[in-house]
This record gives structure tokens, sequence and C-alpha cells, in this order.
């Protein structure tokens, strides 16, 4: 793969294609361009290019929010704080969800399957006071809040 990638970022790793290996998501800093490199072990089989967001956009986060196996990809407008989820059908867009937007002194923390239902949900924390939120997800729905607690600022949510 040549070219120019200085204005690329690597925003994760997550199996968008459903093949049980990790997919490549990178996104430009600079014109907003998604790219995907679907993988097949060491070897890209695979380049997707599922869209160019404004650059107010960030990636914030990826998980099977659908249940389907594959990851989705969680978005957050940087200005408006709305969280945005590109359900991903390998290197396309499958469909869209808004489930609402956040205020900006929330950030997404974590992805990841809470209630065990086979779904990820969003776990965020606010960075002025340290309340943790998650939101329970069933695609694009949002089915249920909870404030398990508050962490000092220093605190890492991890993995």
């Amino acid at each position: 793969v040549g070219g120019d990638w200085s204005n690329w970022h690597m925003d994760g790793i997550g199996d968008v294609d459903g093949n049980g290996t990790g997919d490549v998501i990178w996104h430009n800093t600079v014109t907003g361009q998604v790219t995907v490199w679907l993988m097949e072990g060491l070897t890209i089989s695979s380049v997707g290019f599922p869209g160019t967001p404004p650059t107010n956009w960030e990636i914030a986060g990826l998980g099977d929010i659908d249940g389907n196996e594959t990851s989705d990809l969680v978005w957050r407008n940087t200005l408006s704080g709305v969280v945005a989820v590109w359900f991903m059908n390998g290197g396309t867009i499958g469909s869209l969800g808004f489930p609402a937007g956040v205020p900006l002194k929330w950030q997404l923390e974590q992805v990841a399957d809470i209630n065990s239902d086979g779904k990820s949900d969003v776990i965020w924390r606010n960075t002025t006071t340290g309340t943790v939120a998650v939101w329970l997800m069933n695609g694009g729905t949002i089915t249920g809040v909870g404030f398990p607690g508050n962490a000092p600022p220093e605190w890492n949510i991890q993995p």
C-alpha cells in the first residue's frame, strides 16, 4: 500500500466482515475519508471506502452494536456531541443509526457487551464529575441507561 499516509490515523481494529479476523479501520484527519483494510491474516484481501464524513466527526469506538457478529463504527460529532453508528457490512455501510446526542463533557470510554445479550453497549464518563454512564444498546436504539458509579479523573476504564 503506497502513497502518503501522514494524515491517516488507525482508529481501530474490528471484524467488520464477520470472517473471524480483525480488519483495520483508517480515518484521514484532513479529508474525513474512512478506509477499511479487510484482512486475511497478514494479507489485505480487500479494501473498502465506506464514506467520508465531515472532519468534525471522529470514530469513538468499535463494537458489535446490532449483534450480527460484525464490528460497527460508533461516531461522535466533536462540535455537537451527536452520536452515530455505522452498521458495517464488510467494507461498506449496511445502515446508519443515530441513538442520541451527549454533552461534550461526556467522553466515550468503551464499547463492550455489558449485559451479555450479544450486543455491544456504550460506556461514557463525565470528564468533570467522573460519573460513569452505560447505554444498553439494541442496534441503533438505547434500551436502558444506568449510572453505576463515579471514577476519579486519574483512573482509566480498560477493556
